[in-house]
């Protein structure tokens, strides 16, 4: 007869986020591999998960603080007394008082 108890780590790029475990508990059966791939294939989708969620926090995150950098930048241009135009190769941008002479 095998364990009767089995653990799995759930793991995110080397980082251990935890223990999956199979337990048939006192006079249960033994713990088949077969459950044991099922239960590594479980915390190997679950570290994935895990990992995406995280990256989907931070992009929104620094998409969040560049729409509100982009609304104080366009807040101080609007504060100068002078047409400004500012032009990154072909893309651009310019206060009010600028008008578009290069639309």
């Amino acid at each position: 007869m095998g364990p009767k108890v089995a653990f799995v780590p759930v793991v995110a790029e080397e980082t251990v986020l935890g223990v999956l475990a199979v337990d048939h508990g006192p006079g249960g059966p033994a713990v088949s591999e077969e459950e044991v791939r099922y239960l590594e294939l479980l915390a190997g989708a679950a570290g994935v998960a895990f990992r995406n969620a995280e990256l989907y926090r931070e992009r929104t995150r620094l998409s969040l603080a560049l729409a509100a950098e982009r609304t104080r930048l366009s807040q101080v241009l609007e504060e100068f007394p002078d047409g400004v135009v500012v032009l990154f190769g072909e893309r651009g941008f310019a206060n009010g008082r600028a008008g578009r002479p290069w639309a």
